[in-house]
């Protein structure tokens, strides 16, 4: 089963968390697929909404690990939650050892740039939209207070654009914008426009419209405008105010149905110069759940934002809202995809200048009051159907997860196969390298981790991790010894810590770490090659200078031969060393003496196994890093494989 990591700084248990995150996440949670989500939780929502979120989620194929929003210290309080989302996610993937992370906007995103930087995972970038911008234009945001955040954003955004394996936008209007600044992202980047789960709002009810007009004293023939969402930041108070107005002066009997989670009280105070009868004017804070009956009361409804830049990458949740309720929208221009929508669904939608009152007016005598709601709901469906966007982002996860061998290498998967079927040659041996070869492990490191965690050996793992965090002084001290003394210290001392453990756990322990732990860290295109080799009857042999208890089982599930640096007993346990080193060269020769291997093919990522490569008949680099390849260019006989 993949396992996914989803990443959001929207709560659950926010509007838009229920009304964006869930539906989505229901529906990707499919058999194959486990979703793990990474919320930061604002406290008041959190208490009021969280039970109804647990039985939500009860039965489906997601786990959710709610944190704490942080809201005070200004500044530092972005920083806490980079420091505590990244803490969390690290040990979380170190249990689960994820497919890839998706991370919903900038802030996540930085936590996917050091989890792909430390532990290699694939991420994906869900932008949304300018983010950033938002906040600067919406005034949440001071440039003078905020600005070492700005500043951490903006190059986080930047890099995220160059570092992620995948990316996600809401418009057209940002993938354009963005390929013509950055044209490498052109591959990489999917459209998929903020979705509504359709289940959420019934089709067009006459009873529950008839029901909420008497409720509030609407009469029938009177036209209802709709307006849901925020009042101030981004929402443009005052065309809000001026669109309110010129509606009340076309219809005089008209009213005014709006839905907000800001307070009512101080709505009632900003549109109290509207000098008008308030029995007009309906003012409602209301769950997600309830939206749907007050927007069947309408007859229109109503998108508008301050006019700026970030506007480009807005896709208004609103609109699809609307328009499955079968109310037709008039909307601000140049937001987002609006003008391409309104080519498309002409008589739903109309576009009003944000300066121009007469733009507004004749927005409102084009508008079809008495469109086909049946069509209004198809249209929504059409673009906004959240079946459509799930199967876009099945699509994106299966080109980090699914994994072609000749699309990833070109030609190197079809020299391979013609290497092993070389006739007349003899008998062939292929070489595997086992660590970030055939995974991404340094599986030595990685099994000691693993068994003082099974076994819950405290100090051990205490000690060894001092010795191999980053974050420890120790581990740079033995960091600064191992480059002047040329011996692999720290994996020394990390083997001298398995003193006294005997055999039978130690190999037991191997063996449940190649069950549990290693299967999430394969490298598929390199296992498609030892597959290809075993078809092919060649003689494969794992070669590595990690543990033979760990490389032994993964070579007996593939019915091949292998060599590894085998441990020390004395009276069946550990003595904490390692028997005599020999060298790869050494045991080639030693296995060519067995047996008359003619041919020889070597695969590796292991820099000291260059001299190796090079008198192998062929050899095949594995590179993981972009700085690597200058030094397997150097060899320009030998196939460099790319992961990059």
């Amino acid at each position: 089963m993949k396992k996914i990591l989803y990443i959001s700084y929207d709560g659950l248990t926010d509007h838009l968390g229920q009304s964006q995150v869930i539906p989505y996440l229901h529906k990707l949670a499919v058999s194959d697929l486990q979703v793990q989500i990474i919320s930061f939780e604002k406290t008041e929502n959190f208490r009021r909404n969280k039970s109804c979120l647990d039985s939500l989620l009860k039965d489906s194929n997601i786990i959710w690990h709610p944190l704490n929003y942080t809201k005070y210290p200004l500044i530092l309080s972005t920083m806490i939650d980079l420091l505590k989302g990244f803490h969390f996610a690290y040990s979380l993937h170190r249990l689960n050892r994820y497919s890839l992370i998706h991370c919903r906007s900038q802030v996540p995103a930085l936590i996917g740039l050091v989890m792909k930087k430390l532990t290699n995972i694939r991420f994906i970038f869900d932008m949304r939209g300018w983010w950033v911008e938002e906040k600067l234009d919406s005034g949440h945001w001071n440039n003078l207070i905020y600005g070492p955040v700005v500043r951490l954003l903006k190059w986080v955004e930047k890099l995220s654009f160059k570092s992620c394996d995948q990316m996600i936008v809401l418009t057209r209007a940002s993938e354009k914008f963005l390929v013509k600044m950055y044209p490498d992202l052109k591959n990489k980047l999917t459209v998929i426009p903020t979705c509504t789960d359709v289940s959420s709002f019934g089709e067009f009810d006459v009873l529950a419209r008839h029901q909420t007009r008497s409720l509030l004293g609407i009469p029938e023939n009177a036209r209802v405008m709709v307006y849901s969402g925020s009042f101030g930041g981004n929402y443009a108070l005052n065309t809000l105010m001026n669109v309110f107005t010129i509606f009340l002066k076309l219809f005089p009997h008209g009213h005014i149905i709006i839905l907000s989670k800001t307070d009512p009280r101080l709505i009632s105070e900003r549109i109290d110069f509207l000098k008008t009868s308030q029995a007009k004017i309906h003012i409602f804070k209301v769950n997600y759940s309830e939206v749907n009956k007050y927007l069947s009361a309408g007859d229109v409804g109503l998108v508008s934002y301050t006019e700026s830049w970030s506007n480009m990458g807005r896709s208004p949740t609103k609109l699809a809202e609307y328009w499955l309720c079968g109310l037709p929208v008039i909307a601000q221009r140049n937001v987002g995809d609006l003008e391409m929508l309104k080519s498309h669904y002409p008589c739903s939608l109309q576009l009003f200048d944000e300066t121009s009152n007469e733009s507004i007016e004749r927005s409102f005598g084009q508008l079809t009051f008495n469109e086909n709601k049946t069509e209004l709901r198809k249209a929504a469906i059409d673009y906004f159907g959240i079946r459509k966007g799930v199967d876009l982002y099945k699509k994106v996860y299966s080109k980090i997860t699914d994994h072609n061998l000749s699309h990833q290498y070109g030609n190197i998967n079809q020299d391979f196969r013609n290497e092993l079927k070389k006739e007349g040659e003899g008998p062939h041996l292929v070489v595997f390298d086992v660590c970030n070869t055939l995974y991404y492990s340094n599986t030595t490191l990685d099994f000691i981790d693993y068994l003082f965690r099974k076994t819950k050996t405290h100090f051990r793992l205490f000690v060894f991790l001092l010795m191999n965090k980053r974050v420890s002084a120790i581990f740079w001290l033995l960091m600064i010894v191992e480059k002047f003394a040329i011996k692999n210290i720290i994996r020394n001392l990390s083997v001298a810590l398995l003193r006294g453990i005997s055999r039978e756990q130690i190999y037991d322990f191997g063996k449940r770490f190649v069950e549990e732990y290693l299967p999430a860290k394969i490298i598929p295109q390199v296992h498609d090659m030892l597959n290809q080799a075993i078809g092919e009857k060649a003689a494969v042999c794992l070669m590595s200078d990690s543990l033979d208890p760990v490389v032994r089982p993964v070579a007996e599930n593939f019915g091949v031969d292998c060599m590894a640096e085998e441990l020390e007993f004395d009276e069946g346990y550990s003595t904490g060393r390692l028997k005599s080193f020999v060298t790869k060269l050494s045991r080639i020769d030693e296995i060519r003496r067995d047996a008359p291997y003619k041919r020889l093919t070597v695969i590796s990522d292991n820099k000291s196994d260059r001299n190796l490569l090079e008198i192998a008949d062929k050899g095949y680099a594995v590179i993981h890093k972009k700085r690597d390849k200058s030094f397997w260019q150097r060899s320009p006989k030998l196939h460099q494989i790319w992961m990059g």
